[in-house]
């Protein structure tokens, strides 16, 4: 299915790239959680035979960089549906009703076949104040906007994601199906990413295991790959025999193009 965007959404949606579950390096129990999902979306008809509804809203949370906005790009292709990630820069707009004009033109966007991620939730959607400021009052309005918009629409399937689900309204997180926690990776998890981004590029594996996220590790594997190749480029300009894996270097620190 081609990934395009819907024709009212401006800019504020873009296709997320093309994901699968094998690709993610996710704990068995998440991946079961994850799996149990997509098998209830799948049925959705049936379901709805016995007056129940899939989980179609779920808001992924834990450390930056681990996964959560692959994993519903991962959902999307399982389901064989199209898959956007919201621009907030554009959705959000300095005129007062702006933010909740966008909002709304975003959600008048989904259908059956639709998945959005809205990366960040707490920057749009973080607890309402009292605020008697121009500013505050506008805050509060995207949330409740946010609020009305999940209540009315429910169609499409929409993954928000977040570092901080502390912060996030307590209104706006019952109005998700289901909260799933996405832990920092273990060292062989990363181990096991970093392998398998060496052997696609067929180069020596570097060091992970300081890796915070599979963000790093990915960066780093692939920093390694660009530098191995180019290594390889080079020496073959020269007519010189190119490096074995032995001799590559560990990823670690920088080596100079010679």
């Amino acid at each position: 299915m081609s990934p395009l965007p819907p024709t009212n959404s401006d800019g504020m949606l873009q296709a997320l790239k093309p994901v699968t579950f094998a690709g993610l390096m996710l704990e068995e129990h998440l991946q079961l959680a994850l799996d149990e999902i997509v098998i209830e979306l799948e049925y959705r008809e049936h379901l709805a035979e016995r007056n129940l509804r899939p989980r179609s809203r779920l808001l992924l949370h834990g450390p930056l960089g681990n996964g959560k906005t692959s994993s519903g790009a991962a959902i999307a292709n399982a389901l064989d549906v199209r898959a956007f990630g919201v621009h907030l820069p554009e959705v959000l707009s300095s005129f007062i009703g702006g933010t909740g004009k966008n909002l709304g033109s975003i959600f008048s966007s989904l259908g059956p076949s639709t998945l959005v991620v809205f990366d960040e939730l707490d920057a749009i959607g973080s607890g309402r104040s009292g605020a008697n400021s121009a500013g505050g009052k506008e805050y509060n309005t995207i949330v409740n906007t946010l609020l009305t918009l999940l209540d009315r629409h429910d169609t499409g399937i929409i993954i928000a994601t977040t570092n901080r689900p502390d912060i996030i309204d307590p209104a706006l997180r019952r109005r998700f199906d289901e909260e799933i926690y996405f832990p920092e990776p273990t060292v062989p998890q990363m181990r096991n990413l970093a392998e398998r981004i060496s052997l696609e590029h067929d180069v020596g594996m570097p060091d992970v295991d300081d890796c915070r996220n599979f963000d790093e590790v990915t960066k780093r594997c692939l920093t390694h790959a660009r530098r191995i190749v180019m290594q390889q480029i080079l020496a073959a300009e020269r007519g010189e025999e190119p490096q074995s894996q032995e001799e590559q270097p560990n990823g670690r620190k920088e080596e100079e193009l010679h």
